[in-house]
């Protein structure tokens, strides 16, 4: 058995005057340390969720992917190292520029 700690639910935004009808639940999954099958060992890990809205259900969950801590990690600098892209910034930073040897000087 397994506890979850939410950490956020990001609700998907379809217009202004309609309440969402899915959203993405971002969970901590801890294991039990008092299992008594042997499966205190386990790691925690972080599940995303994908949850509708069921007229007369609630919350129901739909797809979940479940990263390891390592994996999360990866993910997580691979999303910081493409914010620019998916933001537009077309002002980053470029780097050092260093002239062509005998190019005229400006």
């Amino acid at each position: 058995m397994r506890t979850n700690e939410i950490l956020a639910t990001i609700p998907n935004e379809t217009s202004a005057s309609a309440p969402p009808n899915t959203a993405l639940e971002v969970a901590v999954e801890l294991p039990q340390a008092d299992e008594p099958d042997g499966q205190a060992d386990e790691q925690p890990s972080i599940a995303f969720r994908r949850l509708t809205w069921g007229s007369g259900l609630g919350w129901c969950r739909q797809q979940t992917l479940t990263l390891t801590p390592a994996e999360a990690e990866a993910v997580l600098k691979a999303l910081q190292k493409s914010r620019r892209k998916w933001r537009g910034d077309s002002a980053a930073p470029q780097g050092k520029v260093i002239p062509f040897p005998g190019s005229p000087s400006n």
